[in-house]
């Protein structure tokens, strides 16, 4: 869902989930602030998903999972997210 609040310009921070990191998923240490440039389409069977563009604070584009990304602004993220939970969704109908 996260995948649908973020735009490009958001302000991002990235925590890698202790799961990930044990079976070998580590691109990078977790609080690595980025910027969000952009969205890359993955399908999987006959859904598809928003994987965000991240430019680092290195200078390094990355794709990354959305479940591993935090919206610093939190009441942006908070504003977003309610307008979201009011508007329809294939998913719910």
């Amino acid at each position: 869902m996260l995948d649908e609040l973020l735009h490009a310009g958001d302000e991002v921070i990235i925590t890698i989930s202790r799961y990930n990191r044990e079976w070998g998923y580590n691109p990078f240490p977790d609080g690595m602030k980025a910027v969000v440039i952009g969205f890359a389409k993955t399908y999987s069977g006959t859904t598809s998903h928003a994987w965000p563009k991240l430019l680092l604070g290195n200078g390094r584009e990355h794709t990354e999972f959305c479940g591993h990304l935090e919206l610093i602004n939190k009441a942006e993220y908070r504003r977003r997210y309610e307008r979201w939970l009011k508007e329809p969704h294939k998913s719910r109908e």
